[in-house]
């Protein structure tokens, strides 16, 4: 698929009617910029909500200090309306 039929599905996904009438789904993830390639793959009638967390590495050390941070990315999700799903990516 080249790049501008790959933005013009994300575009078409992120302005689609009803969108989030399947389903609301929160995502933390460690990598601020990977939204896009989310929404890309989306099923049609869900909505991402996205939060991201801090972390260094993926060694063992660095993924326990990671913990602490995700319950409050979770809270952060929740602020507006409860979320049916919330996931680490």
């Amino acid at each position: 698929m080249e790049i501008s039929e790959w933005e013009a599905l994300v575009k078409l996904r992120i302005t689609e009617p009803k969108l989030g009438y399947r389903g609301e789904v929160g995502l933390i993830t460690p990598i601020a910029g990977s939204a896009r390639e989310w929404e890309a793959v989306r099923p049609q009638g869900l909505r991402f909500n996205y939060n991201s967390v801090w972390l260094e590495s993926s060694n063992a050390e660095d993924l326990k200090k990671v913990e602490p941070q995700l319950a409050k990315a979770a809270a952060e999700l929740n602020v507006a309306h409860k979320k049916d799903l919330i996931t680490l990516v």
